[in-house]
C-alpha cells in the first residue's frame, strides 16, 4: 500500500493475562507501521493513563491489546469519546465477542452451529459440577474462562477431580467459566480483513490441543492453509465465519475460530484483536492470499474509524 499516514499511536501491552503476547504482537506491528507512518508512538495502557493520548493527539490508533479492557470494548469506547479513529471493531461488538456465552447464544438463536455449554464458577460445589457433567453428556469436557483468550487457563477434564481443578484455575482468569463437551473435529481459523475472508488455516498441535505453548512457543505446530478439505466444504465454512462475524456486529478485521470435519462443525469464538506475532494465524492467512505483513498492517490501519 503506497499511502503514508501521519502520527499513529500503537496501543500494546495492557494489563490482561495476555499482556506478553500483546507486547510481542505490538513490536512486529510497530516495525511495519514505521514503514508507512510519519511517526509511531508505542503506548502501553498498562503503564500510562489513556488520557495522555489527548496530549499526544494521534491521527489514528492501532489497537493490538489482547484481552481485558483492550478487547472488551472499554478502550474502544474511550477512543470514540476522544474522537480518535482506531482499528478493529466497535465497543458493542468487542463486548459480545469476548463474552463466549453471549456469542454462542446469539449464534444459536440465528441457527448457526454451536455445541452445548454451561457456565460455572470457583464456588461451584462438587454435586453441581456432577450435575453439569450429566447435562453435557459425559467426559471428556473442555474448560476455559468465559472471557479469556490465548488459551490461558484452558484444559481438558477426563474426570470430576480434573474438572474441579480446571474450573478453579480458569476462575482465576475470569469469574465465569465455560464448560463444554470435547469436539473431535479439526481446529480451523478464518481471518477477515476489509470485508474479505482470507484462506482458512487448519492447526495441528503436537499435543493434540492448541494451547499457549503450541500457539506462541512451539515450532512443531502444523499449519495448513488452505485446509485439506473439499472446496465446497471450505466455501461453506468461509460463509459460516462471515455470518458469525457479522452477527456480532464486528468490522474491519478479526478472526473466527471453529472446529469442523467433513460433516459437522461448531463455532468457538471471534477474536476482535487477533495475534500478530510470527506464530499468529492472521499473518499466515494473509501470506497465503499474497498479502505481505506490512501491507496487512497498512490495510488494517486504513480501516480505522471511530
Amino acid at each position: 500500500m503506497s499511502r503514508r499516514f501521519g502520527k499513529v499511536a500503537l496501543l500494546l501491552g495492557g494489563s490482561s493475562p495476555e499482556r506478553e503476547i500483546s507486547l510481542r504482537s505490538g513490536e512486529q506491528v510497530a516495525q511495519a507501521l514505521e514503514e508507512c507512518c510519519e511517526e509511531v508512538i508505542r503506548f502501553d495502557p498498562g503503564e500510562r493513563s489513556l488520557s495522555e493520548l489527548l496530549q499526544i493527539a494521534p491521527e489514528r490508533a492501532f489497537v493490538i491489546l489482547h484481552g481485558g479492557s483492550g478487547e472488551d470494548g472499554r478502550v474502544q469506547s474511550w477512543l470514540e469519546l476522544a474522537g480518535i479513529p482506531y482499528t478493529g471493531s466497535g465497543p458493542r461488538a468487542c463486548a459480545l465477542a469476548i463474552d463466549k456465552r453471549a456469542s454462542l447464544a446469539i449464534w444459536q438463536a440465528a441457527g448457526l452451529p454451536v455445541g452445548k455449554w454451561l457456565i460455572a464458577d470457583a464456588d461451584c460445589p462438587p454435586d453441581a459440577l456432577a450435575g453439569m457433567v450429566e447435562r453435557l453428556g459425559s467426559f471428556p469436557l473442555f474448560v476455559k474462562p468465559n472471557c479469556g483468550g490465548s488459551s490461558v487457563a484452558c484444559g481438558r477434564a477426563d474426570d470430576l477431580d480434573q474438572l474441579r481443578e480446571l474450573v478453579c484455575a480458569a476462575a482465576q482468569a475470569d469469574e465465569q467459566v465455560l464448560i463444554e463437551p470435547l469436539f473431535a473435529g479439526a481446529e480451523l481459523s478464518y481471518a477477515l480483513v476489509e470485508g474479505e475472508t482470507l484462506p482458512g488455516v487448519q492447526i495441528t498441535a503436537e499435543s493434540g490441543f492448541y494451547d499457549y505453548q503450541a500457539k506462541y512457543e512451539s515450532d512443531r505446530t502444523g499449519y495448513q492453509c488452505p485446509p485439506p478439505l473439499p472446496e465446497k466444504r471450505q466455501q461453506q465454512l468461509r460463509q459460516l465465519a462471515e455470518r458469525a462475524f457479522q452477527l456480532l456486529g464486528c468490522r474491519s478485521w478479526g478472526r473466527v475460530d471453529l472446529l469442523a470435519d467433513d460433516q459437522d462443525c461448531k463455532l468457538l469464538e471471534v477474536n476482535t484483536v487477533p495475534g500478530m506475532t510470527s506464530h499468529s494465524l492472521v499473518p499466515k492467512a494473509a501470506a497465503a492470499a499474497g498479502i505481505g505483513y506490512g501491507d496487512l498492517v497498512a490495510m488494517i490501519l486504513e480501516q480505522a474509524q471511530c
